[in-house]
């Protein structure tokens, strides 16, 4: 009975110090040329506004693992966010709109064959109506506690890469910051008097010359 009983507690110990541990803090954000893409394509300034969240970390088999510097998961995010719209050259212009978020929720399962990611928050942008956004990104399990939590690590920059993609993807996202001045074109285009009727294609282009041909 003794033996056992010293066991439990030695276990019980060990747990206590995993627990305790200092967090294991994830690698450096890296831009995604998918989301600079996408940002670039805005005609509105995205002004990033507050990101709320107390989440500061999660456990992954019993250690504690997230940014590093004691910031929450709202403040990695934002920071993320900012590098960007600074690669993308998306900071600059007159009109702009302020984008918040507030993180609502940050998830891992570390499990023995896959893992995954989860990272839910709602997302505010100027006067439209607030939306939810959802990311997941999966990663490779495995039996041993320090290399599920060493790929854990690792899949946190793409996983915030996804979160940032579905937020640039959203319609709302797109309606405010690229749609409404790219309509203003057409508009102007409307009110212009009508151009003088030309010769049918058929009788002023060369034969050969069609669509679907280019030079």
């Amino acid at each position: 009975m003794r033996p056992s009983a010293a066991l439990r507690r030695l276990a019980l110990a060990a747990l206590a110090l995993l627990l305790a541990a200092c967090n294991v803090p994830f690698a450096p954000y890296t831009v995604s040329s998918a989301n600079i893409t996408a940002i670039r394509a805005t005609q509105r300034r995205v002004e990033l506004g507050d990101f709320l969240g107390r989440q500061d970390s999660v456990s992954c088999r019993f250690r504690r693992i997230g940014p590093d510097g004691d910031r929450t998961f709202a403040q990695y995010l934002r920071a993320a966010f900012n590098d960007e719209l600074v690669i993308a050259d998306a900071r600059t212009g007159s009109e702009r709109s302020t984008l918040s978020i507030k993180v609502t929720d940050v998830s891992v399962d570390c499990g023995n064959i896959w893992g995954s990611w989860t990272i839910e928050g709602e997302v505010s942008i100027g006067s439209q109506q607030p939306f939810t956004v959802k990311a997941r990104h999966d990663f490779d399990g495995s039996f041993l506690m320090d290399i599920v939590q060493q790929r854990a690590n690792q899949a946190f920059v793409p996983t915030a890469q996804a979160f940032i993609a579905a937020v640039v993807s959203h319609p709302t996202f797109k309606d405010e910051f690229g749609n409404r001045r790219a309509a203003a074109p057409a508009a102007d285009a409307a009110a212009k008097p009508a151009a003088p009727a030309e010769e049918p294609a058929s009788a002023a282009a060369p034969r050969g010359i069609g669509r679907g041909i280019s030079s």
